[in-house]
């Protein structure tokens, strides 16, 4: 089902839209803005079925309520998962997608205003910020539109002369058109006002600085600065000291006329792949194989046949895993103003379906793109962060010495294959698993509180960057 094809653009012809539909790049993000329709999901079935906690129920149609029915015995069966994705689907489609004529004359005969309405109230009788209700309309346009994308998906067959593009056109001018006032253009009109209310809205400070401007707060954190510098560089003599154990001190040498092109598009390429760095990390490799070391990681048996260790392979993964996660939130800090974690931890060291981040001229670049502003602006934004020359040590030594070893044991460790391209594209990979967002967040706050005295989260840290 998934193709190219799934990341055309489903937009109105109303010449005031031009931002398209894509899919959300990472699982996170997918969480987030599932959670919503979770919560609809959730609410509508104790309702239908009677057993929620308030008398309350959403004006659902009988369609509606005839689908929530169905979804609720597929689930009680538990069975196959194309047929509760159909039917979750129908329900979907039936309950918040599809526009309700009753609307126009009455808002609250729309279920979907109802259940906005009632995640608003806070507990205290209140209302939420106009902040948190953008939040939740954007997640409900995406998710609109993902219904509309699959309902067009599901009836491709009955446009024979453009299938697929000819039933997302459709039903875009169907429901997305502002000509049908729908559940779609009545979030855009929200949208709308609760823009301009946050535009009028005055932001306090978030960060306080102390009068001798040696620390600042945020929130309820306090990062003094001289524990800033101190825990930096004693993060990187940690790191220097575990690279040296697996090295025994050997280090990568970038010849002087080095030079790395930019504009090869080539799957897999990358500076390191240039045969003055990829041959660099055989004697590291020979000394882990040296079987006068009691770690040794492989021997020869009496016939030359080579043998791994298992064990030792999964200790030096494991230290080299321990590695990149300091690596991970030292490459963070300390060259430049802080990228988006989600797109941080994307971060690829080789050409893949997308293009790698890391190049190397008259130092080590990391590239982010801003996938956020990106699409907002429509057009290509970055951040270039260029390596202070300690850091670019440290990274190269671990790039061009340590990174083919790590591929070759997971391989080795595993027989899994996929490891190694795992290791081979992506630059954040430890215990075997590419870096998440979480998983970076949980690090980021863990090594700040150890290092710097002072628990930074990606929210925190990016903003306290700024400054």
């Amino acid at each position: 089902m998934v193709s190219d094809e799934c990341y055309c653009n489903i937009h109105c012809n109303d010449p005031n839209t031009s931002t398209g539909f894509s899919v959300l790049e990472n699982n996170t993000s997918l969480t987030k803005y599932a959670t919503v329709v979770t919560k609809f999901i959730a609410f509508a079935l104790r309702t239908v079925k009677g057993v929620a906690k308030s008398d309350y129920s959403l004006p659902l149609s009988d369609i509606a309520k005839s689908k929530a029915l169905e979804l609720y015995a597929i689930m009680e069966r538990n069975e196959k998962e194309i047929s509760a994705v159909d039917a979750l689907h129908q329900f979907l489609l039936a309950s918040v997608a599809t526009p309700n004529p009753e609307a126009c004359s009455d808002r609250w005969k729309c279920p979907l205003t109802c259940w906005i309405a009632i995640w608003a109230l806070r507990e205290d009788g209140g209302f939420r910020g106009p902040d948190d209700y953008s939040q939740v309309i954007a997640k409900w346009q995406y998710s609109l539109r993902c219904i509309y994308f699959y309902e067009a998906y599901q009836r491709r067959d009955n446009y024979s002369d453009q299938k697929l593009f000819g039933a997302v056109k459709a039903h875009a001018q169907r429901y997305l058109s502002d000509d049908n006032f729908g559940p779609f253009i009545m979030l855009k009109h929200h949208m709308a006002y609760v823009s301009s209310l946050l535009i009028r809205s005055p932001a306090a400070p978030t960060i306080v600085w102390s009068s001798d401007r040696k620390s600042l707060t945020y929130q309820e954190s306090t990062l003094h600065l001289s524990d800033l510098r101190s825990g930096l560089a004693k993060l990187l003599g940690e790191i220097e000291k575990s690279i040296h154990e697996l090295t025994g001190g050997l280090h990568a040498e970038v010849p002087s006329d080095f030079s790395d092109n930019f504009a090869l598009k080539n799957r897999q390429h990358s500076f390191l792949n240039q045969e003055s760095l990829s041959q660099q990390h055989h004697p590291v490799l020979e000394r882990l194989m040296n079987p006068q070391n009691k770690n040794s990681v492989a021997d020869l048996d009496v016939n030359g046949r080579l043998h791994w260790k298992l064990g030792n392979c999964q200790t030096v993964l494991r230290k080299l895993s321990a590695i990149n996660r300091l690596l991970s939130v030292a490459a963070y800090m300390i060259p430049s103003q802080a990228p988006r974690g989600e797109e941080y931890i994307e971060t690829r060291i080789r050409n893949a379906d997308l293009l790698r981040n890391v190049f190397y001229s008259y130092g080590l670049w990391f590239v982010n793109q801003r996938l956020k502003t990106t699409k907002i602006k429509d057009a290509l934004d970055f951040i270039p962060m260029l390596c202070p020359h300690r850091l670019e040590k440290i990274l190269l030594d671990y790039l061009i010495l340590l990174r083919p070893i790590e591929s070759l044991l997971a391989e080795q460790g595993t027989c899994n294959m996929q490891l190694a391209t795992l290791y081979e594209e992506y630059f954040f990979v430890a215990y075997n698993q590419h870096t998440t967002a979480d998983a970076f967040g949980r690090a980021l706050e863990e090594i700040s509180e150890n290092y710097f005295g002072c628990r930074l989260t990606r929210r925190s840290c990016v903003t306290c960057v700024l400054l």
